[in-house]
């Protein structure tokens, strides 16, 4: 079953070697018991906090290695407070999360065992005051079990925390910071409480003040005017972690700024800093600065019969990414209407904005003057409208087509796609580079094993890493792969960060280019002995994009089977070829967990 992943037709020899090479001593070898550790009971499970000590009672305990906590942290049997095989006895880290406690067995192939669910004690805020300072001014914060508090931020900055006690704390805000907010206090394990009552920040007279920024939204390369008074005191404009290098007009009143490349879609914190080195804030949305494409161009009205169906083809969507909008324009008549929106095998799609549902009626808004409805082409719709694409003779006999609209006292008037293609363009920005753990620019993220090596030559059979600059995504290295084969590893969760990630809201990401053919990978996520796969179907789209792949889609039996990753506890991740014969050359980059 292994060797799967490595057939090739004209590399078969070749392949057979390297499986065995690099796997088949990897597993074969492990001494399996079978011994399943059972926890009849977990005491104490509520309120608790660094230092108390958690017993749990059961039977085969001295075959647990670890207990985890949520879904990463763990802890090894050697730091247990005591260990026998009916009762571990535990001391609680300050890092460890409250939710479920796990048993890790010793044997691989036993699944982790639920013991059962805790609460941490949480800090209680009663009071912050002053409500109103001045720039660097200081705070009171009174309460219950303060000293759990670890850090505090106000707008994602840390404020300097100068004394505390269980109940009192005393916290200074950064001098250079003129925009309040709510604060919110963490623990060490990351849980959070956030004061309800916004604090104020008390401004010179002569303080810049911003009346206006339009337009908004605004997309990427577009010129942003400022309005407001006292603005020749900044002098630095940063969209996110972007600074704006681009400027029109720049006076007391007014400040004209490009909106520079690079900055992400979506709610924009732009910083403005002033003589002093003190800043402030202002939000503004960032739209795609790429083009509203028609792709079906009205007005129809429609009807359940030929000549009455809205058609949107396959070729519509060929140079689309995901993230891409879809927007139908529409008009509703005085009777209750409804749209049927189906792909092109007749199933309505289900789009996550109308609740998985794929019809808009006239109750979906209640209100006969709405005029339009947008969706965001996710990868997964993206997937589903190129696997059900379909000839329907009223369109074309030869040209499949990926979205077919029917229904009653609906108009359409057209129907529009707006987002970036995959040109160099279709490439989300990386969220946070602590979280990729395949980058290729180094070895703490490169491959351990595999034929994407640093140790590879740029040439050779399957290639590695190389660093081309005609073809990189931002000028560093990345992997290159001819012809699929067991791509690249790592294991033990070496450079594998999953603090904060869950599998609910978390993604994995990677970006991809594909040179040449069409195909799947395997991207790899082991967990308790256990490979879960998930099958990621990829094509030329003419540059680089990134594919998104939810946590649901790693499945055991090489991405085939019934069972979903469980946590994440990874001892080994990589990828392999998505074991149909594949014959593609493929470049990849920045593979990463991201929030949704």
């Amino acid at each position: 079953m292994k060797n799967k992943r490595y057939v090739k037709i004209s590399f078969a020899a070749v392949l057979a070697f390297f499986a065995i090479t690099f796997f088949s001593c990897k597993d074969e070898d492990k001494s399996i018991t079978g011994i399943v550790p059972e926890a009849t009971s977990i005491t104490p499970v509520e309120n608790l906090r660094a230092g108390n000590i958690i017993t749990v009672k059961g039977k085969n305990l001295d075959q647990v290695k670890e207990v985890r906590f949520g879904e990463s942290y763990l802890i090894a049997a050697a730091n247990f407070v005591s260990l026998s095989a009916t009762e571990i006895q535990i001391e609680i880290p300050a890092a460890a999360p409250g939710g479920e406690v796990y048993l890790v067995a010793k044997d691989d192939v036993v699944p982790n065992q639920l013991a059962g669910n805790i609460t941490m004690l949480m800090p209680v805020i009663t009071k912050v005051e002053p409500a109103e300072i001045e720039i660097g001014g200081e705070v009171s914060v009174t309460g219950t079990d303060l000293d759990l508090i670890t850090s505090i931020t106000v707008n994602k900055t840390e404020l300097e925390i100068l004394e505390t006690t269980a109940a009192l704390m005393r916290v200074k805000f950064p001098d250079n910071l003129a925009t309040g907010g709510l604060m919110t206090f963490v623990k060490e394990n990351k849980e959070e409480t956030v004061y309800g009552t916004p604090i104020s920040i008390l401004l010179p007279v002569d303080f810049p003040e911003i009346v206006s920024a339009t337009p908004d939204p605004i997309k990427i390369g577009q010129l942003l005017t400022i309005a407001g008074a006292n603005l020749d005191q900044i002098t630095q404009v940063f969209f996110g972690q972007i600074e704006a290098t681009q400027f029109g007009t720049r006076n007391a009143s007014m400040i004209e700024v490009t909106v520079p490349e690079g900055v992400a879609m979506g709610a924009c914190e732009i910083k403005f800093v002033i003589e002093s080195g003190v800043e402030f804030t202002h939000t503004v949305t960032i739209t795609s600065g790429a083009p509203e494409i028609t792709v079906f161009q009205g007005p129809l009205d429609l009807t359940w019969d030929t000549g009455g169906r809205a058609v949107v083809p396959a070729s519509a969507f060929a140079n689309v990414s995901a993230g891409a909008v879809l927007k139908i324009y529409f008009t509703q008549n005085e009777n209750w209407g409804q749209a049927q929106i189906n792909d092109g095998g007749w199933a309505q799609i289900p789009w996550p904005e109308l609740g998985g549902a794929g019809t808009i009626s006239s109750d979906t808004y209640g209100d006969k003057a709405a005029t339009s409805q947008e969706f965001i082409l996710t990868q997964e719709i993206l997937t589903l409208l190129d696997s059900k694409k379909g000839i329907f003779g009223d369109y074309s006999e030869t040209e499949p087509v990926a979205i077919i609209i029917q229904g009653s006292d609906w108009r359409i008037d057209k129907i529009t796609i707006t987002g970036t293609s995959a040109g160099g363009t279709g490439v989300d920005p990386v969220d946070d580079p602590e979280y990729v753990f395949f980058d290729f620019n180094d070895g703490t993220k490169n491959s351990w094993w595999g034929q994407v090596n640093v140790n590879n030559a740029v040439g050779s059979l399957w290639e590695g890493v190389e660093n081309d600059s005609s073809l990189s995504l931002d000028g560093t290295p990345y992997a290159r792969v001819n012809n699929g084969g067991g791509m690249f590893f790592r294991n033990g969760a070496n450079n594998l960060k999953t603090d904060g990630v869950t599998l609910s809201g978390w993604v994995v990401k990677l970006d991809v280019r594909v040179i040449s053919g069409s195909g799947a990978i395997r991207l790899e996520l082991q967990s308790g002995g256990t490979q879960y796969m998930a099958v990621v179907n990829l094509e030329d789209k003419g540059g680089w994009y990134t594919a998104t792949v939810p946590f649901s889609d790693f499945k055991d039996e090489w991405g085939s089977g019934s069972n979903s990753l469980p946590d994440l506890v990874i001892n080994e991740f990589g990828a392999t070829d998505g074991g149909e014969g594949e014959t593609m050359t493929l470049l990849i980059d920045n593979v990463r967990f991201e929030p949704k």
